[in-house]
């Protein structure tokens, strides 16, 4: 699978593992210390019921399988339901997604399809459009994969729009060292510049470590026939400490310090693309940009998470002796503030969680008040 789509997803998984101990029954979607949870309790659903103002309503219900896997959820939203099934191969790869209508949860309202071959590439996807009231399946790409003698994967993958022929990627792995790299070429049928040299777009993305930092590069460039400018750096971060936990997230602004080594390189200054001068010291770490963090964690003697800055907010939490969290308590510049409180079962599970929001900002400083029952039910 493309290396940059892959650091992405990962990306998100941390971040969504990391936004909160506990968020509300979603977090069984894609905590893993929750799947090992659900996998080792064998249990079957979990459906949650939510007291608003005294008034107590069911919300949703989660179903899983002997892996702990979510293979269906059916949601309250608005006056209807957001009902979703999943569906996985052995390795646990998504296969397809099922979503069905609002209002009539019998009926299929979309489908997404994987297919994957035996070494887990991602060789094709699916989705359905609605044809005169009929369901007709078209497929968004297709990826065809070679490995050369030196073990490197090549990758050629053409993607379709409304059934019709949109683009062609071109890509493969590579390494340098200690670093990662995936290069790919994307290019459009008839797309040529003003001197009619084929024009597209090549991404290279980069990956390595250093000092427990994972660095992941995408250098996006304008190509013109055989000449390239790059127009684009993005990189993104995950620090960790000695122990392997996740203490920091951001991403990294070059800005500031391109401006400041273009002036020591005036004659390769150009407003438009990154001069390649620059991109040379950059890729040989002769040059830093500046960390900017989404979010940072704090752990305590015991290893447990104390205190997390997330966005604009900043959190600390609490535990009792089982080590299990009871208590976080959010806060940000405006002095608005969420308090969680967390109860357990004699399983070690998550039974009733009350949450508590202020907003000293709104008229009469509102106070919210949340209290959410968990129900689970398990295999014999």
């Amino acid at each position: 699978m493309n290396k940059k789509f892959l650091f992405i997803v990962s990306v998100l998984f941390c971040v969504l593992a990391y936004k909160a101990q506990f968020d509300g029954i979603s977090s069984f979607m894609y905590d893993t210390i929750l799947r090992n949870q659900v996998k080792a309790n064998r249990i079957v659903t979990v459906s949650e019921y939510i007291k608003v103002d005294s008034i107590s309503k069911y919300n949703g219900t989660y179903f899983f399988d002997a892996n702990g896997r979510v293979t269906e959820f059916n949601m309250v939203y608005g006056n209807g339901f957001n009902r979703n099934k999943f569906y996985y191969n052995k390795i646990g790869s998504w296969t397809k997604t099922i979503r069905y209508d609002s209002q009539d949860t019998s009926k299929i309202e979309s489908i997404k399809i994987w297919t994957w071959d035996v070494e887990n590439h991602l060789l094709k996807e699916e989705r359905n459009v609605d044809i005169n009231g009929k369901m007709e399946m078209r497929k968004t790409f297709e990826s065809t994969y070679s490995k050369t003698a030196k073990g490197v994967y090549r990758i050629v993958r053409k993607r379709y729009e409304d059934n019709k022929f949109h683009s062609t990627i071109y890509g493969h792995d590579s390494t340098s060292g200690k670093q990662k790299f995936y290069v790919s070429y994307e290019y459009r049928p008839g797309d040529v510049d003003e001197k009619g040299r084929r024009a597209g777009v090549k991404t290279v993305a980069r990956s390595y470590t250093k000092d427990f930092c994972t660095y992941d590069d995408v250098l996006t460039y304008q190509v013109f026939g055989k000449s390239e400018v790059l127009n684009k750096i993005k990189t993104q971060y995950i620090q960790l400490d000695v122990k392997g936990r996740l203490l920091e997230v951001g991403e990294i602004n070059y800005d500031d310090v391109y401006m400041d080594f273009m002036q020591e390189h005036p004659e390769d200054f150009n407003p438009n693309f990154y001069a390649p001068v620059f991109l040379k010291a950059l890729l040989e770490g002769k040059v830093q940009g500046v960390k900017n963090p989404e979010f940072k964690n704090a752990y305590d003697a015991a290893g447990r998470l104390i205190e997390k800055d997330l966005f604009v907010y900043c959190y600390t939490m609490k535990y009792n002796e089982k080590g299990q969290l009871v208590e976080q308590f959010g806060e940000n510049k405006e002095n608005q503030s969420t308090k969680q409180l967390y109860w357990y079962n004699e399983k070690g599970l998550i039974s009733k969680t009350q949450s508590t929001s202020l907003d000293p900002l709104s008229e009469n400083a509102q106070v919210t008040k949340q209290e959410s029952t968990f129900v689970y039910s398990y295999r014999d």
